[in-house]
């Protein structure tokens, strides 16, 4: 079984942008969003997620990224808008890359029991499939996954599960946020299924529909 490997200290994940608060719009709302980048040009950033409904919401921001942040990459945005989600030019605060990668399959018995998290939700945005929750160690990560139970793939109901396994380094602090997003394109395309019931550390479960 393929596992997404990840040695990254955790906060929320590593911040690569900030903006000065001079810059915000003093009547607009604070607005968090996962989505993905889309590249810089001409000191205008891109970025755009998936709406609920289908519909994709670009925001456009005054920044130029560091070359070390790639096109496609999925990150977790801070900003000032006047509406949320709505295609608009926002004023950007901070860009944090977040671990991201694709949907697995495996066998029910390959699949390892995750570590506690509390908190923990799941939610589509698109062909992604984004994950939070509340971790109480700081360090690197062994393991961040979203599998699939390759016996469910012909229901129409899949099974998934979240494994969230720190490091050997890890050591217990404060209460801090977990963000992931993983690519669930292939399975979504399956035609009998219906939905993916994604089960989440700590015997909860979201119903992600099709």
């Amino acid at each position: 079984m393929k596992k997404l490997l990840l040695f990254i200290a955790i906060a929320a994940a590593v911040v690569i942008a900030g903006c000065s608060a001079s810059e915000e719009p003093a009547s607009a709302p604070l607005v968090a969003s996962i989505a993905t980048f889309n590249g810089s040009a001409n000191g205008l950033s891109t970025f755009s997620y998936t709406e609920a409904d289908g519909s994709t919401v670009e925001l456009t921001a005054a920044w130029n990224a560091p070359e070390e942040l790639p096109v496609g990459a999925r990150v977790l945005i801070y900003y000032r808008a006047e509406q949320y989600g709505v295609s608009a030019e926002i004023a950007l605060l901070s860009v944090a890359r977040i671990p991201s990668g694709k949907v697995e399959v495996a066998s029910r018995s390959e699949i390892p029991a995750s570590a506690d998290v509390s908190q923990a939700r799941a939610w589509r945005s698109g062909e992604w499939i984004n994950f939070g929750a509340v971790i109480t160690f700081s360090g690197n990560l062994r393991e961040l996954s979203m599998i699939v139970d390759s016996a469910t793939l012909s229901d129409s109901i899949a099974q998934a599960y979240v494994v969230v396994l720190p490091a050997t380094d890890a050591v217990a602090s404060a209460d801090r946020q977990l963000y992931a997003s993983w690519n669930a394109d292939s399975i979504l395309k399956i035609p009998e299924l219906r939905a993916i019931n994604v089960n989440l550390p700590g015997s909860q479960a979201v119903l992600i529909r099709k």
